[in-house]
């Protein structure tokens, strides 16, 4: 399975979708998750101690993928036991694809084979068919509730 593949059968059929602004400029050596002393409360650092806020471990796994692949918007599933389900989904995709990029990609510069695996995960906004209807941001956190 591919990450848009993924993206079209996991998350675009939920209605729950809350949509997350990811930042252009990310570190991947600063990328970690650290939970603060307040319950449900994680931060997901990616540049020189910048954070996204985060409810769960799960979701800051979640937004990883996206954001360390160049993403600036993802919807992720407000259903915490669904996500639960679908992160190791994620994280066996985008294994698949590294490992499917240094079988095919052997010989190439490291840049470009990143560039090539960023341009796969890329593409699941290439899939955006139809337009969504978003209501104004309830959480505070760059985040907007996307309805069908």
């Amino acid at each position: 399975m591919n990450p848009t593949r993924f993206y079209r059968t996991y998350i675009k059929p939920r209605k729950d979708l809350c949509e997350v602004d990811l930042p252009s400029r990310v570190d991947p050596a600063e990328i970690r998750i650290e939970k603060t002393m307040f319950p449900n409360d994680y931060r997901l650092y990616y540049w020189k101690d910048k954070h996204i806020q985060c409810h769960s471990e799960l979701e800051a796994k979640y937004l990883i993928i996206w954001l360390k692949h160049g993403l600036t918007t993802i919807e992720i599933p407000g259903d915490e036991k669904y996500l639960a389900e679908i992160v190791p989904i994620l994280e066996r995709v985008e294994k698949n694809v590294y490992e499917v990029a240094d079988e095919k990609l052997a010989g190439y510069r490291e840049e470009t084979q990143y560039k090539i695996i960023d341009g796969v995960f890329l593409k699941v906004h290439d899939s955006d068919e139809v337009a969504y209807k978003t209501t104004p941001n309830k959480i505070g956190t760059g985040r907007k509730y996307v309805k069908k």
